[in-house]
């Protein structure tokens, strides 16, 4: 079938119909953590860390464990972050129509074996320790998605979309270290919406890490830090969002009737058994092309991770007690991002404290 519809193939407008709505994961969270070394070439420095007064607010408890020889974070941190992720989604049901009151379910006359969205995030993530081992941490955003799908049926037909939308997230952290080795366990909320979605989507992530540091004997503010993990990512199933057609297609009044008619020509050609298969996608499009009833084309669909696991390596850099760099690599199956982040860490300082030295 080879239909023209306005100088874009029948094809053209299945694609249309089927678009999808990214959702970003970005499960990326603070590594920071308290640690108590027992190096000898680190004794010095361990034994000013008991004899030195913890100045600040946060966390609580900050004054007793630094007491006890721990090297603590300064509490607050503001993070600046890039990622690059790609990933492989699958689709259960989809439902198509000219207003959300009237989906027509098309699950069974289109199938999208792949859809495939890279996506570009940019964001910044405050946090701060609420305990030593506990930091809550916020998310806000904007994400940039390209996304291939392949259709097998009714057309065979491949084609790339762009998109982009706003991110809001949450963040708790649980952490801690003894001598070299930390350990991190991180969940992240995010709610992602897209220029077009009637409603957010939201991601769940779990991630564990489990890593090495290694501090400068000369300059112990310094360190390096490697980590492996493991991450699973869990995303709400429903996207419920709209596609603008008449910008889409850049159609005219007179490209409307032209298409009219080639669309009636289509349906009225097709076999008994397939008019009954296309009545609803038919009178969906015939009457915004005939009555101008809207300009929207609605679709819901539930949608689910073809690899949710995923493998979790990483590295940071710590210039002082202020400045530090991360990259972090997650990677399996069908799906892999990279992250790069620099984060600022300060200390609001009590003033009882200050009074108390």
């Amino acid at each position: 079938m080879n239909l023209l519809i306005i100088g874009i193939d029948m094809n053209k407008l299945i694609f249309i119909i089927i678009i999808t709505v990214v959702t970003p994961f970005f499960g990326f969270g603070q590594t920071a953590h308290s640690h108590r070394y027992q190096n000898d070439k680190l004794k010095a420095y361990t034994d000013s860390l008991k004899n030195t007064t913890y100045p600040y607010f946060f966390p609580f408890m900050g004054k007793e464990v630094r007491k006890k020889g721990f090297d603590i974070p300064l509490p607050w941190g503001a993070m600046l972050n890039y990622s690059l992720a790609h990933q492989a989604i699958g689709m259960k049901q989809l439902a198509v129509g000219l207003s959300p009151e009237t989906l027509i379910d098309v699950s069974n006359i289109v199938e999208i074996p792949v859809i495939e969205p890279t996506v570009n995030v940019v964001s910044f993530r405050p946090d701060v320790f609420i305990f030593p081992f506990l930091g809550v941490s916020g998310l806000f955003g904007k994400y940039y998605s390209n996304t291939h799908v392949e259709i097998d049926y009714p057309f065979d037909l491949k084609f790339n979309t762009k998109g982009e939308g706003r991110l809001l997230g949450f963040g708790i952290t649980v952490s801690g270290g003894v001598g070299p080795i930390f350990f991190n366990y991180a969940y992240n909320g995010t709610w992602a919406k897209g220029e077009h979605d009637l409603k957010s989507n939201f991601t769940s992530t779990n991630g564990i890490r489990i890593g090495h540091q290694q501090k400068n004997h000369r300059h112990p503010e310094r360190a390096w830090t490697l980590w492996l993990g493991a991450e699973h990512i869990h995303l709400v199933p429903q996207t419920l969002a709209y596609v603008d057609l008449d910008n889409l297609l850049g159609i005219t009044p007179e490209d409307k009737e032209s298409a009219s008619q080639e669309l009636d020509d289509w349906y009225n050609g097709l076999p008994e058994l397939e008019q009954r298969l296309f009545e609803g996608m038919y009178n969906s499009i015939s009457g915004w092309l005939n009555n101008g009833e809207t300009d929207k084309l609605y679709y819901d669909f539930e949608k689910y991770l073809i690899t949710p696991w995923n493998v979790v390596i990483g590295g940071q850099y710590q210039f002082n007690k202020h400045w530090w760099l991360t990259v972090e690599g997650t990677f399996g199956g069908t799906r892999w991002r990279t992250v790069a982040s620099i984060a600022y860490r300060f200390g609001i300082k009590d003033p009882k404290r200050i009074r108390a030295k």
